[in-house]
């Protein structure tokens, strides 16, 4: 796992040829001007979205991890918790769905994240993660959310 602020987001291009495209489009977008929207970069291989999502308590959310995808989670708007567990310490609740690349967890070891605008983090396939709850005062965040082929 990953976290920092978006003006030090190029410092992670040198992850990979997929990493690069999705921070290039990061750095070539308008992101404080973004609203709700789907995209491709490049197939399959970089892919997102933006989404207003409401937020919720911790136990509303589930534990998700993909093995596929490393997400690139920024907040654009509001803020967010987003609480995070090693997978190889949490018990499977929802099988593997090769499809939607996703699996869901049940277990303890978590701590979370507490992402400001215009801070991201990025999950890979170890870092299972419950996105989408509530911080401090804000009810809802507005996030660019980009699907990373490893």
């Amino acid at each position: 796992m990953i976290v920092d602020s978006v003006k030090n987001i190029e410092r992670y291009a040198c992850l990979g040829k997929n990493f690069e495209t999705a921070i290039r489009f990061i750095l070539q977008s308008d992101i404080e001007n973004m609203r709700p929207m789907d995209f491709q970069l490049d197939g399959t291989h970089v892919y997102g979205f933006v989404k207003e999502f409401p937020l919720k308590t911790p136990p509303e959310v589930k534990l998700e991890a993909h093995r596929r995808y490393a997400d690139i989670q920024l907040v654009l708007g509001g803020k967010e918790a987003i609480y995070i567990a090693e997978t190889d310490r949490l018990s499977p609740c929802v099988p593997y769905d090769e499809e939607k690349d996703i699996a869901f967890y049940d277990g303890e070891d978590q701590f979370p994240l507490h992402l400001e605008p215009m801070q991201f983090g990025i999950f890979f396939p170890w870092d299972a993660h419950r996105p989408c709850c509530l911080s401090g005062d804000a009810v809802c965040s507005l996030k660019l959310v980009i699907k990373v082929e490893i």
